[in-house]
């Protein structure tokens, strides 16, 4: 006799519930920002994601900004036509804000479980942004002789999107704290670049990007401060890091590693 197969899909791990998962680390984040923790503290003592901390506050009901309150606004009236997606690129246009930046700032629908060896092209932007976070973490537990690290400060373009120039401030004060620390920790042969893609002034009177020329701010090693000119494009930070590297230059760009020997 054949066997019959079922159509029942066996869980890879049976014991993992979403929905209970969510439910502890909101409940624990909840706590810690009740006891007047930051974001950044909260998410160092739960080894999260400091987006995800305040997604799941979001989702708790007890985190509120003016951004917050404007994408979950926008979003909503466009839910009440228009599907999950949908709704999402809707926000997107009428915020002028990336795809990220709006589900950031959207409550938790179910929870969700993000396999570690997932490809990074099958994983949604949330769960890339946790890979990157603990491949941080494990990186400042157990240094390496070489390596690349890239950090998008989000907060200070998502400030001025929504024209909050107390916000911006606080932003720029925080960074300039943390770049201080991180220059303070360089090591001889390391280098350091700081920098924008566009202008987000909070106080011009529209929401949309400033296309003033943005800073292009390098430390390291070198022997004195210089100038490395007005560069053609941002593509020339990409070509200098393939330069320091020793790996194949990207398409377009020129390296400035030369300029800081």
């Amino acid at each position: 006799m054949a066997k019959t197969q079922s159509s029942v899909r066996k869980l890879v791990k049976p014991e993992y519930s979403a929905e209970k998962n969510l439910t502890d680390l909101m409940d624990a984040t909840v706590a810690l920002y009740k006891n007047n923790m930051s974001l950044q503290a909260i998410a160092e003592d739960l080894s999260l994601n400091p987006i995800k901390v305040r997604k799941l506050l979001i989702t708790a009901g007890v985190y509120q900004s003016d951004i917050a309150d404007a994408v979950q606004q926008t979003f909503q009236s466009f839910r009440t036509t228009q599907d999950y997606k949908t709704a999402v690129s809707s926000t997107m246009i009428a915020l002028h804000l990336s795809r990220p930046s709006v589900t950031s700032y959207l409550p938790y629908e179910k929870g969700v479980y993000f396999p570690e060896d997932a490809e990074a092209e099958n994983i949604s932007a949330g769960a890339e942004r946790q890979r990157h976070y603990r491949a941080v973490t494990a990186l400042k537990k157990n240094p390496c002789e070489s390596c690349f690290i890239c950090t998008n400060v989000q907060e200070t373009d998502l400030a001025g999107h929504g024209e909050n120039v107390a916000e911006y401030a606080h932003k720029l004060r925080v960074a300039d704290e943390v770049i201080g620390k991180i220059r303070a920790a360089l090591k001889p042969d390391d280098i350091m670049v700081v920098m924008a893609d566009h202008g987000n002034d909070p106080t011009i009177g529209h929401p949309h990007h400033t296309r003033e020329k943005v800073p292009l701010l390098i430390a390291g090693s070198h022997k004195k401060p210089q100038c490395i000119g007005e560069r053609a494009t941002l593509s020339d930070v990409g070509a200098t890091a393939a330069d320091y590297f020793h790996a194949p230059a990207p398409q377009n760009g020129r390296s400035f590693l030369p300029l800081l020997r």
